[in-house]
């Protein structure tokens, strides 16, 4: 890392916090603290607030969380402590890295404001002129300065309560204590499962966006399928959708798991060596312990949440001899642990694309031998980032198959415009609750504004909030729905508007012209606008003349008609359906190579 990217200048940089989280701190901080930057900072500023990593620029701030934690293993590696990193000849690092990098990341984030906040705050010592009186000041500075630093941190919130849950493996992961481990009654019949394709999920919707792929490979490839449920919510969201599952606590006890893989001697040598970190390694310039202890938790954490999760899956796919296990997670712990052992059993592990996948190094770590991608932005982009190309397969969305079926029926006839909103999560990664209820509010104002216009506001699956309806309220022509999906909504609307999310790719797979409604100032993730697929609002009082613009005109219609082409040939290849078949036909031929590599 070169000396004008130091990690010295990116802690010290605190024009890297977003205006709304600097004024969460401030509130906080020692008074007379100025929004300058210190002078010779030249790390790039990223100006996101700690609860959000999603967008680019933060992005890049998780990059460089993620290589700051490569050289924390080399590091390690380079010690005898390296072997407590190998489980059975698995590298632990590499199956933890993300919930490493994960939960380090809003620690990071913490003390970069902390460095800043107390260089501020101890700056007017530095302007002393260099008398004898100046230089006496300029020794208490040097005792004062960590006073500060420490001051600056306590007075801070701490990074748990300042942060949303950034990730379901960021330290809080760990099995469901009320599972029962004896005596449960399987719904599968384990002598059937042994030798079949293992379908293993820890998220619900991922799960059931796999279910058409199974069974293509029941009904055209032959193919048997056992369903290995890592969480009890997974299973039951199953069990609602007629699919029976095992699950993984029937193979092993997660209790005595975590007290068997990780013992004490094991977490305290891991401690010790963090804890001698020289200090040029550290990505802040301190010579206080305290970091040295959170890093040294971090990873203790998160090499005992995968050498968890390697046992259980273990003692499962063990069981279960798989030909081929398939997943729709490469970056969690469980879908990176159950891809490892799968490999070391000599099965294929197949990864099947659910979300997007930014090009950025910190998402460019796959441990699986198959990776069905939706198009070819994600195969150029993982290539670029080292994934082996022999690995990357364009497959199409299996999640799209069944809108696009559905889009190309005959849309009925009916009188007067229909505008569907897709609301995002509220709280989310570009949504804040003011944000929300800002833009909940100026599409409500649409009804007003386009009265023969009827308006349907689709809740966000996850919003447990009341925020849409109260933001709705004063708008009783404004149709909400909180049942049904964003695809049925979708095909019901002539125009469609979305904040930031991947729901927009629903839009365009189904021909309906899109509006991006951006109130957050933040570059939203997909290219919507830059390949011409969408406009773009960023005002609330633009929308509407927006909306009336665009559609009293047909050369913008054509125009947008021509960016979702270049959208969905870029992004879903082409979006002409068969994602299923194609990716069922690569797990079976994965399937076949594996039961004779296993033999």
């Amino acid at each position: 890392m070169s000396q004008s990217t130091s990690w010295s200048s990116l802690f010290y940089d605190h024009t890297a916090i977003s205006s709304e989280l600097r004024r969460k701190i401030l509130r906080a901080a020692p008074a007379g603290v100025h929004e300058a930057a210190p002078a010779g900072a030249t790390w790039p500023n990223d100006a996101i607030p700690v609860e959000r990593f999603a967008t680019e620029r933060d992005v890049d701030f998780l990059d460089r969380v993620m290589r700051w934690v490569d050289q924390l293993r080399g590091y390690l590696m380079a010690l005898p402590i390296g072997r407590e990193l190998d489980h059975d000849g698995v590298d632990l690092f590499e199956v933890a890295r993300y919930h490493l990098t994960l939960a380090l990341a809003p620690v990071f984030r913490r003390w970069e404001i902390a460095a800043a906040l107390a260089r501020q705050h101890s700056s007017v010592w530095w302007s002393v002129p260099a008398r004898p009186a100046g230089r006496l000041l300029a020794s208490l500075h040097a005792a004062v300065a960590p006073a500060a630093l420490h001051l600056a941190v306590q007075r801070l919130p701490d990074p748990r309560q300042l942060g949303r849950e950034l990730y379901v493996q960021s330290g809080k992961v760990a099995f469901d204590p009320s599972f029962p481990t004896n005596g449960l009654r399987r719904a599968v019949d384990l002598d059937t499962a042994r030798g079949s394709v293992v379908f293993s999920e820890y998220f619900a919707p991922s799960a059931l966006g796999l279910i058409g792929v199974a069974r293509e490979l029941e009904q055209r490839h032959g193919l048997r399928v056992t369903w290995l449920s890592a969480r009890r919510e997974v299973a039951t969201t199953l069990a609602k959708a007629g699919v029976p599952s095992l699950r993984l606590e029937q193979f092993a006890s997660p209790h005595s798991t975590r007290a068997a893989v990780l013992g004490w001697t094991r977490r305290r040598r891991l401690r010790q060596a963090v804890l001698g970190l020289p200090a040029q390694l550290l990505p802040f310039p301190t010579g206080d312990a305290a970091p040295r202890r959170v890093i040294a938790d971090a990873l203790v954490n998160a090499i005992a949440e995968a050498t968890r999760w390697l046992a259980s899956f273990g003692a499962a796919l063990h069981a279960l001899q798989p030909s081929a296990l398939v997943s729709t997670t490469y970056s969690s712990v469980p879908g990176r642990a159950a891809a490892t052992v799968t490999r070391g059993l000599g099965a294929a592990a197949v990864y099947v694309q659910h979300g997007l996948v930014p090009d950025r190094y910190v998402y460019a770590h796959f441990l699986h031998d198959l990776n069905c991608m939706w198009g070819d932005y994600e195969v150029s982009a993982l290539g670029a980032h080292g994934v082996d190309p022999n690995s990357l397969f364009v497959t199409g969305a299996v999640i799209y198959d069944a809108l696009i079926e559905r889009a190309r029926a005959p849309r009925p006839s009916r009188e007067g415009l229909r505008i569907g909103f897709l609301a995002s999560l509220t709280g989310g990664d570009y949504s804040p609750p003011e944000v929300c209820r800002r833009t909940l509010a100026a599409v409500g104002r649409l009804s007003d504004q386009l009265p023969h216009v009827t308006i349907t506001v689709k809740a966000h699956p996850g919003d447990r909030t009341q925020v849409p309806e109260e933001s709705l309220a004063p708008f009783p022509k404004v149709r909400l729905v909180r049942t049904g999906t964003s695809q049925d909504v979708v095909l019901d609307s002539d125009l469609v508007i979305v904040i930031a999310s991947t729901t927009g790719f629903e839009a365009c797979v189904a021909g309906r012209p899109l509006i991006v409604f951006n109130l957050t100032g933040e570059k939203t993730p997909v290219e919507y606008v830059g390949l011409g697929a969408a406009l773009e609002v960023r005002e609330a009082e633009a929308l509407a003349p927006t909306i009336v613009a665009l559609l009293e005109s047909p050369e913008r219609l054509a125009a947008l008609a021509q960016g979702r082409h270049r959208l969905l040939e870029k992004m879903l290849a082409g979006a002409q359906g068969g994602a299923t078949q194609r990716v069922a036909g690569l797990i079976a031929e994965a399937a076949a190579r594996g039961t004779s590599r296993s033999k």
